[in-house]
């Protein structure tokens, strides 16, 4: 596991790649690489760098790594999961090792099959060869898009790394907000690749590989989609054998390390899952569950019961308000772009915490996207079902709603209401599906300075283009795709789980994600997913004889924070101080009399966490990397970081 950076320059180039700047790049990812560093410069024109977090092969694994004959460089960062089969077949083709790592097993595939040799590998990766006999960059990112890869594409080079902030250590590409990337924010809480928050800054997407020739022309591709994947008629004990024996072998493959490895353990089931898995041969695995002394937040006591049933060694860890609140320039700074998923709070402490007894950690991500666990899934089936409800029964319910609100005087009755209406009546299921994921949007709207934010962008084209590329699915399977898969988990979940984990300098892997399970997943017809009041009544019921009954009857609460609780403590306070100061205002985003209704009550619903949570994080990421990233960037000072005022 490493992070990577480097540039190529054109024909012509005035400048050729310098390692002082490579060097500099580096710098700023040395937490996804603290082990060692690497740095080449090929050609005079490919400058190769990286920092290594030290997994397989801890000996002799070191990169930038070349071929025999020195025409083939890579860096690499992740793990290849079947790299010794590929090691293998790669000896009986005559190729010769060096090292025992699954760097130089990709470095010999490229050379043995050329481009598309991406194709047979199954891992979670971000890589880069430069292919001295061809004068030309090859970039590589995984098919789900575990490992995140950065790139600009200037007049006379191309520079590339993991992380946006490398990018901008380079020192040549401007800090300009790209202002389609901020719509996507305010849509949906992230920004959707192949976009960013930054002006002339794009992510690869996932399942592609791009190359890029010595006078600048690139050409992309996509090796692998779910595209036209269709439900298979099985027998349910067929189906069951199939994933217990899909999870088992993903969870062993995941398994293969020479540093120890951990588990992060939810009270959930997919996460209980794994732990199953992996307790079947390897007695008291670390486990590491993080809590809040709210109940309705805290998963402690299922994680726990299901951590003595399973006999791991588990840790717990308490956060509180002056916690999440002092984080949040440090996880600004590691987040590199606006990012409104406050569990992010959650997730960078119990990697914190992890990273002290393990540097591998096995999570849960991806269950509730490939086997329907949400509950806006079950509402999409039951609305889809609910289109011939007239419109006088939906204004009773919404007469309904008002009176629970007034009666509890929480606003959420009357709101969920009204977005069940607009979700079934919409004449599109693809419009009724999204509407669960753009939420952010009906909140930030209210508020917005329409002069300010003009524009013809539309943050739905992606997630629409991905819908009618599922075109022929089973529906279910097509919103779980096109909403889910493809697009909420790549630029949210895994963005989260990314960060958290590698600011941590710890390396994460999600056994959900292997392809094969993804593939399996998408064609189980949409019955066995979402079934009457349940959710992924598959999974739950694949796992009965591996899980307690409490699991399994645990009612899904999501990986959140006590919201309510926050914002009525110094969460709130400290909050406003930042939106409604000078600096903030200035930005002209946001309407300041909308802002002063949302603080003192008279607009919106109740404690408007996740509203205020957003917008915070948006103006702390201006400060960051618009307004101060030359002074903090270099510093590289994490105390630094977290003293940074923020009012």
């Amino acid at each position: 596991m490493c992070g990577i950076c480097g540039e190529f320059t054109f024909a012509g180039a005035a400048q050729p790649p310098r390692y002082e700047t490579l060097e500099r790049m580096c710098r700023t990812i040395i937490h996804r690489g603290p082990d060692s560093q690497g740095i080449k410069i090929v050609d005079g024109r490919a400058g190769l760098g990286m920092r290594r977090l030290a997994i397989i092969d801890l000996s002799t694994g070191d990169q930038p790594m070349t071929n025999e004959d020195g025409t083939l460089w890579i860096i690499f960062n992740g793990e290849i999961y079947n790299y010794r089969g590929l090691r293998q077949e790669m000896l009986r083709a005559g190729h010769v090792f060096r090292t025992q790592s699954d760097t130089e097993v990709m470095l010999h595939m490229y050379e043995e099959y050329g481009e598309t040799f991406i194709e047979r590998c199954n891992g979670m990766f971000a890589l880069c060869i430069y292919d001295s006999a061809r004068q030309r960059l090859y970039l590589a990112r995984d098919r789900m898009g575990k490992k995140p890869l950065f790139y600009h594409h200037a007049a006379d080079r191309f520079i590339f790394g993991s992380e946006i902030k490398a990018l901008l250590a380079h020192g040549t590409i401007p800090r300009r907000v790209n202002r389609d990337g901020l719509a996507d924010f305010l849509t949906f809480g992230f920004v959707a690749n192949p976009a960013t928050a930054f002006e002339g800054i794009h992510q690869l997407e996932p399942a592609h590989y791009l190359v890029v020739e010595s006078d600048g022309r690139t050409r992309k591709r996509e090796y692998w989609s779910l595209e036209g994947k269709r439900v298979i008629r099985r027998s349910l004990r067929d189906a069951q054998s199939e994933y217990i024996e899909l999870l088992s072998a993903s969870v062993q493959d995941r398994l293969i390390s020479d540093v120890p490895v951990g588990l992060l353990l939810s009270g959930g089931i997919d996460s209980g899952s794994i732990l199953a898995m992996m307790s079947r041969d390897n007695a008291a695995v670390p486990t590491f569950t993080i809590r809040f002394g709210d109940p309705e937040k805290d998963e402690g006591p299922v994680a726990r019961a299901m951590a003595n049933h399973a006999g791991s060694r588990h840790e717990e860890l308490f956060v509180n308000t002056d916690e999440a609140w002092r984080i949040l320039p440090l996880l600004t700074w590691h987040y590199e772009q606006p990012f409104g998923d406050s569990s992010a709070i959650p997730s960078y402490y119990v990697a914190q915490m992890a990273r002290k007894h393990v540097t591998v950690v096995l999570a849960g991500d991806g269950g509730d996207e490939l086997f329907g666990g949400y509950y806006y899934n079950l509402l999409n089936v039951w609305l889809r079902r609910s289109r011939f409800i007239p419109a006088f029964l939906w204004r009773l319910g919404s007469k309904l709603g008002e009176y629970a609100t007034q009666i509890t005087g929480r606003q959420g009755p009357r709101e969920w209401l009204k977005r069940m209406q607009t979700a079934s009546l919409n004449a599109g299921e693809f419009d009724s599906a999204i509407s669960w994921l753009s939420y952010t949007h009906q909140q930030t709207s209210r508020l917005r300075n329409k002069k300010n934010n003009e524009g013809n962008y539309d943050p739905l084209a992606a997630p629409r283009s991905y819908w009618e590329t599922g075109n022929g699915m089973s529906y279910l399977n097509r919103v779980l795709y096109s909403c889910y898969l493809r697009f909420k988990l790549v630029d949210d979940f895994l963005v989260k789980i990314d960060r958290a984990m590698m600011s941590n300098s710890l390396e994460g892997r999600s056994p959900f994600l292997d392809y094969r399970l993804v593939e399996f997943a998408a064609s189980l017809p949409d019955h066995w997913k979402v079934r009457g009041l349940q959710t992924k009544w598959f999974a739950k019921k694949a796992m009965t004889k591996y899980l307690p009954s409490e699991v399994l009857r645990k009612r899904k609460s999501g990986f959140g924070v006590p919201r309510r609780k926050w914002m009525a403590g110094e969460f709130g306070p400290r909050a406003w101080e930042v939106l409604l100061s000078e600096r903030a205002l200035a930005r002209g985003y946001f309407q300041p009399d909308a802002l002063l209704r949302v603080r003192d009550g008279s607009m919106g619903s109740g404690d408007n966490f996740s509203l205020v949570y957003h917008l915070v994080m948006l103006e702390l990421w201006h400060r960051l990397f618009i307004d101060d990233f030359s002074e903090i960037n270099l510093s590289l000072e994490k105390d630094r970081w977290c003293d940074i005022r923020v009012g």
